[in-house]
Parts: C-alpha cells; structure tokens; sequence
C-alpha cells in the first residue's frame, strides 16, 4: 500500500491517522528485538523496560469505555500493544511539538483499567510527537497507580530507523533482504508524511578547492 501512495497511484489523506498506522503498522513485522530495539534507541525520556518479551496483540485505535473519563463515548488510543510482560499505550501526534495534553493520556488510563485492570498487568505510556517544550514530567499518577510515561517524536524516530538501516546494509547480514525492504518502507512512509533523512553539514564529505584556480576567474 505504501508503494501505492508513493508511485503516486493515488493520493494519499495526510493526517495523524495515516501517520501512525504507515509507521507501526511496519514496524508490528520486525523480529520483537529489532521493534523494541527502534523504539527505545529512539526515546527522549525513557522509562522503558530494558526487555520487552514477544508482541501478544496490537491493536489501532481500540475504543474502551468512557466510565470515570470526560469523555462522553468511548476512549481511543492510538495504538495499544500487548507485550507477554507489560502493556504499552500509544499516543501519537501529527507533528513533533506541542499538541500532546495530559488530560487525554489520563483518560486514556482510565479506559485501560475500566477494560483490563483485572489482568494486573504493568502499564506503560509512550507518547510519539506533539511534544511540549517541558517533556521532563516522567508519570502521571491514576487511581493510587503510578503509570510510567516516554517521549519521542517522529524525526528522532526516524534518525533511529535511518541509522540501524544504514547499519545492517553495511554489516551485510545473511538474509538481510526483508529487513532491508521494510526499512525501505518505513523510510518512504515517513517521507509522504514530510519527515525526511537528514544529512548534518559535519557528516559530508569535504573536497579542497584550489583557491589559486578560483582567482584566476574574470569577474
């Protein structure tokens, strides 16, 4: 589906939606290790588990009950991911500043416990964009329960992905060829969404000009 939006086939819905779903909805194919790998390389504020265990279920935009919360239907976060040790509650935002809010990740915890506080399992908030300037608030505190809150956001996400991606060329591993393509995919679905790899001045390649030859030149 990606090729398709970017062979220009058709013309892709730019929005925080197609964002996250582009994004994690490559990421749920790499070997858990790798997954986790990305994310936690990736972060701003860490608060992480060191060892994930295998990825039990994700699932997008899942719609829990509203009990206890302001909001008046349901509560939807982005992504919701079921790890065999812990549980991770996904926000994310179109662009890297200042559109994420706590009251939202609060509700979003509420709904969590309305549906599975029966399972007492560990909980765990990543926030993906939309950071505000001051990121250093590390949990947020529901029902007596201290719930661990990480940062990142899309461009140091893909710095990540750009990195290992880069690396794994190099090292040249055997079979490498499908992790190479997903990459590729992750990469080019970051770009449709305007976030693109960037090369820093100090990383190009510098070539001496002789400066007797430019003075030379009949202005």
């Amino acid at each position: 589906m990606i090729s398709y939006f970017k062979e220009g086939k058709d013309k892709l819905s730019i929005c925080e939606d197609s964002l996250t779903a582009s994004v994690f909805d490559v990421l749920k194919y790499f070997p858990t290790h790798y997954f986790w790998t990305i994310l936690k390389d990736s972060l701003l504020l860490d608060t992480l588990p060191k060892f994930s265990g295998e990825i039990q279920e994700i699932v997008f935009w899942p719609k829990w009950s509203a009990e206890n919360t302001y909001n008046s239907k349901f509560v939807e976060p982005d992504v919701f991911i079921r790890f065999s040790e812990f549980d991770l509650i996904v926000e994310a935002k179109r662009y890297d500043a200042n559109q994420q809010y706590n009251g939202q990740l609060e509700n979003e915890v509420i709904g969590y416990f309305n549906e599975y506080e029966e399972d007492a399992k560990d909980l765990y908030l990543l926030q993906v964009g939309g950071l505000q300037e001051n990121c250093t608030k590390d949990s947020i505190y529901i029902q007596s329960k201290k719930i661990a809150q990480s940062k990142t956001n899309w461009s140091r996400l893909l710095l990540i992905i750009t990195n290992l991606h880069n690396k794994i060329i190099n090292q040249q591993l055997p079979d490498q060829s499908p992790l190479i393509f997903l990459f590729n995919d992750l990469i080019n679905a970051f770009a449709m969404h305007g976030f693109h790899q960037k090369k820093w001045l100090v990383d190009c390649d510098t070539y001496k000009i002789n400066s007797n030859a430019i003075q030379q030149f009949n202005f």
